[in-house]
């Protein structure tokens, strides 16, 4: 909630969140309650782009692959970079231990920086690949941490019953 802001003027109620390590890759979420009267009027296009959000990345490559992506973030709005299909290593903060995340480059510019966190992370496309965790200075490049989709929707599909995107 913002500041001057009170509970009846949110656009949304946290319903479910979870921040750890399910088997190895790392999750970091928060699902929402959304006001009937606050949701957007075109909900799956990210805002600032012409991309439509049609579906998601199912299965995972082995690194073979390298994908041109976008994000549409709060501090950063949209900015494109590149994204290898495979899960990498790094240790999450606050957390003991190591656990994987895609990993994406800026193009010419960082991806993404603090307050783009949760983000959505899709391709020209229309196949939302994840949601933006952080800023890794993982190599001489820094590099933004995303969770993958199918791990978050595969999570919470099986913790939390009843679970359903609307």
């Amino acid at each position: 909630m913002r500041k001057g802001r009170t509970p009846e003027d949110d656009c949304a109620t946290v319903d479910t969140t979870f921040y750890g390590i399910n088997q190895e890759c790392f999750l970091d979420y928060a699902f929402c309650k959304l006001s009937n009267n606050e949701r957007p009027i075109l909900p799956r296009i990210p805002w600032g782009t012409n991309v439509t959000i049609n579906d998601f990345i199912n299965n995972l490559g082995d690194g073979s692959r390298y994908c041109n992506v976008m994000k549409a973030g709060r501090e950063t709005f949209v900015t494109r970079g590149v994204l290898r299909d495979k899960l990498s290593k790094f240790k999450p903060k606050g957390l003991s231990g190591s656990a994987s995340a895609l990993f994406v480059r800026g193009r010419g510019e960082s991806f993404g920086a603090n307050g783009d966190s949760g983000s959505p992370v899709f391709d020209d496309n229309g196949m939302l690949w994840g949601i933006v965790h952080g800023i890794h200075p993982i190599t001489a490049v820094n590099e933004t941490a995303v969770v993958p989709i199918v791990e978050i929707l595969n999570h919470a599909r099986n913790n939390f019953g009843g679970f359903a995107l609307a």
